[in-house]
């Protein structure tokens, strides 16, 4: 008697070799349906920034970091006023 405790069936195919185990292929329909919904959301939130005056987009910035985008809105924001803004 085998030690396995579920021994499976010995099968074989018409040329001998035991049959292939798993898939040919994966249905990829959940990964890319979930990569569409993500790249749909982020491009409504792309849509409603950029909907956003530029005094308004300065203020959503938080206090920290950010240097880099809050100069770029900063000489956005004294180019649409009409006034230059110099940085030290």
């Amino acid at each position: 008697m085998s030690n396995q405790k579920y021994p499976q069936k010995a099968a074989t195919t018409s040329t001998g070799a035991a049959p292939k185990k798993g898939r040919d292929h994966y249905s990829h329909a959940k990964a890319d349906a979930r990569k569409d919904r993500r790249r749909d959301e982020a491009e409504d939130r792309q849509f409603k920034y950029d909907s956003l005056p530029t005094a308004e987009k300065l203020k959503q910035l938080g206090p920290t970091g950010s240097n880099r985008q809050r100069k770029r809105l900063e000489a956005l924001l004294a180019k649409e006023r009409g006034t230059q803004v110099k940085h030290a």
